[in-house]
């Protein structure tokens, strides 16, 4: 799939629809829940920080 598209669909789509799509994934991993510890460790840590790019940050985190 082309790479423009794929940004665009992803920007069409809403904070908790991303965040679900992250935890989706996650849990293929078995670590749903561990990015969702880690992505509200992130958020009270930084208040201001995205809530969708917390949950991506945390995701990564944990997959690298």
């Amino acid at each position: 799939m082309n790479k423009e598209i794929e940004t665009k669909e992803w920007d069409n789509k809403s904070d908790e629809e991303q965040i679900e799509e992250i935890l989706t994934e996650a849990n293929a991993y078995n670590l749903r829940q561990e990015v969702i510890t880690t992505a509200e460790v992130f958020m009270k840590d930084d208040p201001d920080l995205n809530k969708t790019l917390a949950y991506e940050m945390a995701y990564m985190e944990w997959i690298k």
